[in-house]
């Protein structure tokens, strides 16, 4: 269905360089997963100071804290990385 309506009236942005357009779902999208992302990060940290905050120096509790948020980082970039390959895949 290329040639629908709905098609012709979805505003597009074209990306500098890339020449791929970003629709306005698209682009809610990314909010929308940039915000799980970043209380994700936020409550993987949290929960890190809650379980070891006082049991260990303050030093050590940081750097703790700076690998989790890492190691989720790293998951959650392979998740993305994973999703655009197969979206790319479809098209």
């Amino acid at each position: 269905m290329p040639f629908s309506r709905r098609n012709q009236l979805t505003p597009k942005v074209l990306l500098p360089g890339s020449g791929q357009t970003v629709t306005v779902r698209n682009m809610k999208e990314i909010i929308i997963y940039s915000i799980v992302a970043f209380s994700a990060l936020f409550i993987m940290g949290y929960s890190v100071h809650m379980l070891v905050g006082g049991l260990v120096a303050a030093a050590t509790e940081r750097m703790l804290i700076i690998g989790v948020c890492a190691l989720g980082i790293a998951v959650m970039s392979a998740m993305t990385w994973d999703v655009l390959k197969r979206r790319r895949g479809r098209r």
